[in-house]
């Protein structure tokens, strides 16, 4: 469209471009991306890097050749790097992880040892609801073991605990259903991990990840509240994309464990990211979405710099948006029960493949399947999967929902298999509500 940018004041070389329908995100403009420029009476072509987005224009850089006095032509461009690092984690991920995530094969005589295992070395509980392709090795078993009693949240109820002791395990899956305390559930695991490495000293290093900010920013609260319950308190770090807005981040705790961009470049800043080193010494947790992952594997990080990797409401994320944090996973040697292709990995899905899965517009991306996540494929099945590829943890207790709204959710996705847990008095004190 036609336009006309005029320069800012101040130090930095910033034009403003007044550009309809921001507000509606149409276009959809993202701090750090191009916008094209061509200016008919200097027959001259620009490009502008956005440091700010506003409801009614945008902030550029420009070259300092640029003439904001004369009328321009303004085209926006297509951001194509969420896909380049999609495409990167697809050839990046290591062969062992790739084939026991995207081709999962049942080996041979699996699932017979699988079953003469021995009930309380079986990784599973009275919530778990597959088999899984390979059993527990001697140091997983004395790993889960090694978990202290003591939770650090002292309602965990027993599907939440079998969960927790899971996500010791090379590759687990917490199912989720609304009011179950799914979050709840990854939190108490996140911290017996770390709890367990500093006991034994053992390395422990968790990247903690979500499709969206808002889901990795309550992941993260909820941590920091206990850093101090440790031995030696633990160090949280929150990564966020460089072009992330800070006035979006509600939490102050969460504020405080990023890192700002206070360049005053006029651009109402944005966030920096850790070196390597840092990432490779101090730090305990790192907090970032599937796609500020890909920031990881930029600055040189390697597969096994995590040992843990958790993906929270992995239903809503694309296969290959899951794979970005995955393909960071620590890999180890086969056991007995995988075959020769299958290495382990120490990952946790979570979610609900019951509830909002990938948004996904393009129809040719639909019929090719697209739309189903890893958490859905994981749990049900479908494509190279023959059945559950890692041990299903369901919760089954809803603490949230009146018990006539938990039934009735309850027959229509979960196969009745979800008990409420909040007491009808209690859920019915809405009733009491003037004007109800």
């Amino acid at each position: 469209g036609g336009g006309r940018a005029r320069r800012r004041g101040g130090g930095a070389n910033l034009h403003v471009l007044r550009a309809a329908g921001l507000a509606e995100k149409r276009p959809s403009v993202l701090r750090g991306d191009s916008v094209n420029i061509y200016q008919p009476i200097t027959n001259r072509y620009f490009k502008g890097y956005v440091h700010h987005v506003n409801l009614e224009d945008v902030r550029l850089s420009l070259p300092h050749s640029f003439q904001h006095q004369y009328p321009c032509n303004v085209s926006f461009t297509l951001n194509r790097t969420m896909f380049r690092t999609q495409h990167r984690a697809l050839a990046g991920l290591p062969p062992g992880l790739a084939r026991l995530l995207l081709e999962p094969r049942t080996p041979p005589g699996a699932a017979a040892a699988w079953a003469a295992l021995a009930e309380e070395e079986r990784p599973g509980g009275c919530a778990v609801m597959g088999g899984a392709l390979r059993g527990p090795t001697p140091e997983e078993r004395w790993e889960r073991a090694a978990f202290h009693e003591v939770p650090f949240q002292a309602t965990l109820n027993e599907e939440q605990k079998v969960a927790v002791r899971q996500m010791a395990s090379p590759l687990s899956v917490v199912w989720g259903p609304p009011g179950t305390g799914k979050t709840f559930t990854l939190v108490e695991g996140i911290l017996q991990l770390l709890k367990h490495a500093q006991a034994t000293g053992t390395r422990c290093k968790v990247l903690v990840t979500a499709p969206s900010n808002e889901a990795v920013d309550v992941i993260c609260e909820r941590v920091l509240g206990y850093r101090d319950r440790f031995r030696r308190p633990i160090r949280v770090f929150r990564m966020n994309a460089v072009m992330r807005d800070p006035k979006t981040i509600k939490s102050a705790a969460v504020l405080g464990v990023s890192r700002r961009d206070e360049r005053g470049d006029g651009g109402g800043g944005g966030f920096l990211l850790p070196s390597l080193a840092e990432l490779e010494g101090k730090l305990d947790v790192v907090c970032c979405t599937c796609a500020a992952a890909a920031y990881l594997v930029s600055l040189g990080a390697a597969p096994g710099l995590f040992t843990h990797v958790v993906v929270d409401e992995a239903a809503q994320a694309t296969e290959p948006l899951a794979l970005i944090p995955l393909s960071l996973c620590a890999v180890g040697k086969k056991n007995a029960l995988q075959d020769a292709h299958a290495h382990a990995a120490r990952a946790t899905l979570a979610g609900d493949p019951k509830q909002l899965g990938p948004v996904i517009r393009s129809a040719v991306a639909l019929g090719y399947g697209l739309h189903f996540s890893l958490l859905e494929r994981a749990v049900a099945g479908g494509g190279a999967y023959r059945g559950p590829i890692a041990p299903v943890t369901l919760l089954t207790r809803n603490y949230r929902s009146h018990p006539v709204i938990v039934s009735l959710f309850s027959m229509l996705f979960y196969e009745g298999r979800l008990r409420a847990c909040k007491s009808a008095d209690v859920s019915g004190e809405v009733l009491k509500w003037q004007g109800w």
